[in-house]
């Protein structure tokens, strides 16, 4: 009777400690998780443009927060590129900008590509600034998927006098995909995961925070089970005996 209730006990002990590391251990995957949530960055595009002598690195179109969908930036333009960009307009060539599907990662053998009459960019804006406007068009994951672009008037002057660029002012927009139609069943089974996986963090913030008094609470009945099993077992043994 005494080794049984023992072995009882150094199970009572064990549970009980079982029961504190869980605790801990639970809210501890919720600070990471928590930790996690608070780190995502501001998307960043690597821009990339052609004035006629192939393609060369722009600038970087960085957005002031994950939520923020429009920007005007500046970005500069070297004598070289703006001599260039004047032969290319009274050619009649395109002016080309290419962004890389991989954000900021430099990256562009997977992009998206637009293009604009050179000679209506160049005829944009002021004596030194380029006035132009671009659109990222991005997917439900938040990569661009499509580009527009424009810039200047539609239709070019007969004439077209050499200015002193050295810059561009662009302004930026994000434009989300919004997804269309899903089919019941898929709309069914990802409720089903929402609402498992709420329950279940709801169940974890219940045992990180009340487990100390949780504790006590499952100790005491354990302990009573303990204290009232040899009376009920010395009873039922009296019983049989008579």
């Amino acid at each position: 009777e005494n080794s049984m209730a023992a072995t009882n006990m150094a199970t009572v002990v064990r549970l009980a400690l079982l029961f504190t590391l869980s605790a801990q251990v639970v809210g501890e995957d919720i600070d990471d998780v928590e930790e996690v949530k608070t780190t995502k960055k501001a998307p960043a595009y690597l821009l990339r443009h052609d004035v006629g002598n192939g393609f060369a690195e722009r600038g970087k179109v960085q957005m002031k927060s994950t939520s923020s969908t429009s920007l005007t930036t500046t970005q500069e333009l070297n004598a070289e590129d703006a001599a260039a960009l004047y032969e290319l307009a009274i050619a009649g060539g395109e002016y080309k900008v290419r962004l890389a599907i991989e954000n900021s990662d430099g990256d562009d053998s997977a992009y998206v590509q637009t293009f604009v009459n050179a000679c209506t960019l160049y005829q944009s804006g002021t004596q030194s600034t380029l006035y132009d406007s671009l659109v990222i068009h991005l997917s439900s994951d938040g990569k661009p998927q499509a580009l527009s672009y424009s810039a200047g008037s539609r239709t070019c002057k007969e004439s077209l006098p050499k200015r002193k660029i050295n810059k561009f002012k662009t302004k930026v927009t994000l434009k989300r995909s919004e997804p269309g139609p899903s089919p019941y069943l898929d709309t069914y089974l990802d409720d089903i995961k929402k609402k498992t996986a709420e329950g279940g963090a709801e169940a974890q913030g219940f045992l990180s925070k009340y487990w100390h008094i949780l504790l006590p609470v499952y100790l005491f009945m354990m302990m009573a089970n303990l204290s009232g099993a040899p009376e009920a077992a010395g009873g039922e043994g009296g019983g049989s005996g008579g």
